[in-house]
């Protein structure tokens, strides 16, 4: 019986000489340039990572967090005894250039609290020229990839208006690859020519399905805004560029032995990368008003209505009155001007208030109102 325990107890111990347990920190590259992402990895070994918890990353202060925590487990198997591995890794980019710190993790295993040392890393300015060369074939694929399964359409609702006429844009978001909410405008479009202004749309993008191409997309609305053109002939949209978090698959690297290609699973091995993405340009070809305008016309395109009221209709020399002049409907109208009253005799005007309740829905639309002031100096019927 002794014997037993005594080889039962060897056997606990050579196993813990054999497998003790760490928590290390490292980095895919150091130094590293301003515009580079690098992996931060916090790895911790021992017998049974069943028995972790309360992992606590550092404070990347210094860094922009592009994914994380991703979580990986591997196993391994020496002379029957068995140890394994789980890692919690960050892809990061510096905010600045100069010499940081990233702090250390902690983790909670069997009751006991271990910590990482602290990692230095230097940022350098620009970009890392041999991590540019020795990435450049794979670069291109993986764009290649990601440019027939992520793009943004300029989509406008009439190509050939009149001037003046509402023409909506919208830009729609394709994707069938795994995305991050973190996307940023590189360059908003250009509007050269027409009269702009933003349409209301959801400050969360709402994704729905869509066939495009004989493919199936996720589609989501980036922005919407009506045009007004301000010349005839052919004018163009600019494009609208965007930069996208996009989750890829992690280029395999030479040498794996067994239980990396055995836990080589692609929930695991995946990174996030930006992608610059942008949309088509569009041509408006915009048609002239008909020559026949009236007389009268000042610039309204769209359909409106126009009514005035007084406040009061009998009163006394030199008691005010309030004129207003109500302008409704949807098209250009706030680029409508005030319309001309002619005031009889005897009446002294002030300049008019205005104010407005736009609605920036699916068009533009509502109410312009015009408030004159006005008193009468002499007596009698007035029109």
């Amino acid at each position: 019986m002794r014997i037993i325990f005594y080889i039962a107890l060897n056997l606990i111990l050579l196993q813990s000489i054999l497998f003790p347990q760490s928590f290390v920190a490292s980095v895919s590259g150091n130094p590293v340039a301003l515009d580079e992402q690098f992996e931060a990895t916090f790895t911790f070994s021992g017998r049974d990572v069943n028995k972790i918890k309360n992992f606590t990353p550092p404070d990347f202060g210094n860094f922009l967090v592009i994914s994380g925590p991703n979580q990986s487990t591997s196993m391994q198997i020496i002379n029957g005894a068995v140890s394994s591995e789980i890692s919690y890794s960050y892809y990061l980019q510096p905010k600045n250039a100069g010499k940081f710190t990233i702090g250390s993790a902690s983790i909670v295993y069997d009751d006991k609290t271990y910590k990482t040392n602290p990692l230095s890393i230097e940022v350098k300015a620009g970009r890392s020229n041999a991590n540019k060369k020795g990435n450049e074939q794979d670069a291109a694929a993986e764009d290649k990839e990601i440019q027939d399964n992520l793009f943004i359409r300029a989509v406008v609702d009439k190509s050939r208006p009149y001037v003046g006429e509402q023409v909506t844009v919208t830009y729609k978001l394709y994707t069938r690859l795994n995305i991050a909410s973190q996307m940023s405008v590189s360059k908003l479009p250009s509007y050269q020519g027409f009269w702009a202004e933003e349409l209301e749309t959801s400050s969360n993008i709402l994704f729905t399905t869509e066939v495009y191409n004989g493919k199936q997309y996720r589609v989501g609305i980036l922005k919407k805004a009506a045009l007004f053109p301000s010349q005839s002939g052919e004018l163009t949209i600019s494009p609208f560029e965007l930069n996208v978090p996009v989750q890829v698959e992690k280029k395999r690297k030479k040498g794996n032995n067994f239980f990396d290609d055995f836990f080589n699973d692609p929930f695991f091995n995946r990174e996030m990368v930006d992608y610059a993405v942008k949309s088509n340009s569009v041509k408006i070809n915009v048609l002239p008003l008909p020559e026949d305008k009236p007389a009268s016309f000042n610039g309204a395109v769209g359909s409106f209505s126009l009514s005035s009221d007084l406040n009061k209709k009998n009163v006394k020399t030199n008691e005010p009155l309030s004129l207003k002049i109500n302008l409704s409907g949807a098209g250009n109208i706030q680029l409508l001007n005030i319309p001309e009253v002619k005031f009889p005799q005897g009446f002294e005007k002030y300049e008019p208030k205005v104010t407005d309740q736009i609605n920036r829905k699916t068009e533009i639309s509502g109410r312009k109102t015009f408030e004159y002031l006005i008193i009468p100096r002499t007596s009698g019927k007035k029109e």
